[in-house]
């Protein structure tokens, strides 16, 4: 669910600009046509949204499940209201993206990022008890993820990485994590070298220690970190895909309207001059 890093922008634009308001407004003229043309026309955008942040817009509606499009259904789901997650059809997009998997196979796939979709396809199906969880081998990981590659890393992209991996793992393999765990503060370190990829981090690891908003027993000392990296960051510099991560975390621990937040949303909000996003902005923090 790392990288591409680019999902969350526009995600956040795009996520409610056919809101609930919008939705109830569609339903008030109470006819079956115009409900069903809404919600078609929420599939696109969504659909589109997916498509850009993957860098390949496509012609139609259509976009292979991945782990971009399993995030934000996981984000759509813990945001919007059940109601309305089942009414906008993204609990069968949700359906559809966790059922449509393919096996790892070792022999093909032998490099870091390759593992990826795998490893998010896995995590995802465990988070939402999907009955139908195609597993990462253990040698897979073994061998992808070599312990001396791992004390080697000196690139903050490739820790982020790896990082990620290693939390992902405490869900999908509990007892193989363990023996990574020594391993995390080194990655961390490494990280911790570049802003950008230190930034991700914080947000990711709100994501993964509450399981998408799941869980809100966050340390206070991941909370202290994430507040402190917003309040000295320049948020000019940062890629506006890091802002809105760090957004999104703080509304998974519904600390929206705190003043740091905030300061991540007006940044958000300089970026998409547009009354439309502000107003949408606006309703995914109150929401």
């Amino acid at each position: 669910m790392i990288l591409k890093l680019i999902i969350i922008p526009l995600f956040l634009s795009t996520l409610l600009n056919a809101s609930p308001f919008d939705y109830a407004l569609a339903c008030s003229k109470q006819t079956q046509k115009k409900q069903t043309c809404f919600v078609t026309l929420l599939q696109k955008r969504f659909a589109s949204l997916l498509c850009a942040c993957c860098d390949q817009w496509a012609t139609d509606s259509s976009l292979e499940p991945n782990a971009q499009r399993l995030m934000a259904l996981t984000l759509l789901q813990r945001f919007l209201p059940p109601k309305l997650f089942i009414e906008y059809k993204f609990s069968e997009l949700l359906e559809e993206s966790l059922s449509l998997t393919q096996t790892f196979k070792a022999h093909t796939n032998t490099d870091l990022l390759a593992l990826q979709p795998f490893l998010d396809n896995h995590y995802f199906a465990l988070l939402h008890h999907h009955k139908k969880v195609t597993r990462v081998p253990e040698k897979v990981l073994i061998k992808i993820l070599s312990k001396k590659m791992i004390r080697q890393e000196t690139d903050p992209f490739n820790a982020l990485i790896i990082w990620s991996y290693l939390k992902i793992m405490n869900l999908t393999h509990p007892l193989l994590s363990k023996q990574y765990a020594e391993y995390l503060p080194f990655l961390e370190s490494v990280i911790k070298k570049d802003p950008i990829s230190w930034g991700y981090l914080l947000s990711y690891q709100v994501f993964y220690e509450t399981q998408f908003g799941k869980k809100l027993d966050l340390s206070a000392e991941i909370y202290s970190m994430l507040c402190a990296y917003v309040t000295t960051a320049n948020l000019e510099n940062l890629p506006l895909s890091a802002t809105a991560h760090l957004f999104i975390a703080y509304k998974l621990l519904d600390k929206q309207n705190s003043i740091t937040a905030q300061k991540l949303a007006q940044a958000l909000c300089r970026a998409y001059p547009d009354n439309e996003f502000e107003k949408n902005l606006l309703m995914i923090t109150a929401g």
